[in-house]
């Protein structure tokens, strides 16, 4: 096979190297598997797939897929650890290898093997079930098959938050709940896998990069399927939504407050269990208006869920209102030209709401007449 010859240039003379399971016994690469080499050379490389790509990993028995390097096994350093399904995971050429003819090599990855996580090197952190949870591709491996191989993700793989490097703060968890298809696969079989992220996971803010202020709990927010997954068990994971994440204000000015408020699931997840969440919500972050107009304040305001977290526990929440938020003329929508002052000067509640916070500030009662209810609104993340 004359691309092998060309793509290794480092087994020895004789060898068979057709064969992708068998070991190199000399030169650099002694210990690793021929399939080994090609895999990483495929992720380093990312070249284009040619048939005999196809035929040589269809050749890949089990054994040699899933075969974790131990300490020691090669000559080379920053190698612990790693694996041919390890390699194939992380690049989109080694997806479709991992796809093709119906999953048939994706799905020989054993639970093991999925869940090893790299320990030393540059790839610190990482393990097949992360970087398979990177990609669209990826995630329909971890979809595939009954059970399936994203069922078999352990509780500790799942919530491993990478500690340095490129994806310094991201997790399986995070990986799934920021795309379209993963919070399918989290509330798969009653929320499964779902059920099983931790609090520190679901709180962890990222501190760097494009992700900057996002949160596992952010995208399961935005999200109905998420929102599902914080509501399910009794809202079990929902109500360990810290104060510091609930509150957190990313770069364009949104925060997990204001997508929750946004929806009939959020504001239930606030008010439950006597307000547990929405107890949380800081004065700035209540107060908080985004760069369209947007705020925790106007869309609480603009439905009778959301008043009622505001008047409750004697307007505890409404009273931290403040005279700027409520004089903010609304930019677009249905009482574009309006203020939070008059949608909420509309209802008993409302007006109730602002006499409450007045009287607290000192200002003394402003309203005596009843005014029409009003409708509640969505607010869709951008």
């Amino acid at each position: 096979m004359k691309f092998v010859l060309s793509l290794f240039n480092c087994a020895a003379v004789g060898s068979s190297i057709d064969d992708p399971n068998e070991t190199i016994i000399d030169g650099p690469d002694t210990g690793k598997t021929h399939a080994m080499v090609w895999a990483e050379r495929l992720h380093e490389n990312q070249r284009g797939l040619g048939d005999d790509d196809f035929l040589f990993a269809s050749r890949i028995n089990e054994a040699t897929l899933n075969h974790i390097i131990p300490d020691g096994y090669t000559k080379e350093k920053g190698r612990k650890g790693q694996s041919v399904a390890l390699w194939l995971a992380g690049s989109p050429e080694g997806g479709d290898l991992l796809a093709h003819n119906d999953f048939a090599l994706g799905s020989q990855i054993s639970t093991e093997t999925l869940n090893h996580i790299i320990q030393e090197g540059p790839h610190k952190g990482c393990s097949v079930a992360f970087w398979l949870a990177e990609s669209l591709e990826g995630q329909d491996l971890l979809a595939h098959g009954n059970p399936s191989l994203g069922s078999q993700i352990r509780a500790e793989t799942l919530n491993h938050i990478i500690q340095e490097g490129g994806y310094k703060g991201k997790s399986v968890a995070f990986w799934l709940a920021v795309s379209p298809e993963g919070p399918d696969l989290l509330a798969h079989d009653d929320f499964a896998l779902g059920s099983r992220i931790t609090a520190e996971t679901l709180n962890h803010v990222i501190e760097k990069g494009p992700d900057k202020g996002l949160s596992v709990a952010y995208w399961l927010a935005a999200d109905p399927e998420g929102r599902a997954l914080l509501a399910h068990d009794n809202y079990k994971l929902g109500k360990q939504i810290s104060k510091e994440t609930l509150n957190h204000i990313e770069d364009i000015g949104e925060s997990v407050a204001l997508l929750l408020a946004g929806c009939e699931e959020g504001q239930a997840l606030l008010a439950h269990n006597d307000c547990e969440l929405g107890k949380k919500l800081s004065e700035e972050t209540l107060n908080h208006i985004e760069d369209i107009g947007e705020s925790v304040a106007l869309l609480l305001a603009g439905c009778e869920e959301g008043q009622a977290l505001l008047a409750h526990n004697d307007c505890e929440l409404g009273k931290k209102l403040s005279e700027e938020t409520l004089n903010h003329i609304i930019p677009k929508g249905q009482d574009k030209g309006k203020t939070i002052a008059e949608i909420l000067a509309r209802t008993v509640k409302g007006k109730e709401i602002l006499e409450q916070r007045n009287i607290f500030l000192g200002l003394g009662s402003m309203f005596t007449n009843q005014s029409p209810t009003i409708s509640s609104s969505e607010y869709t993340p951008r």
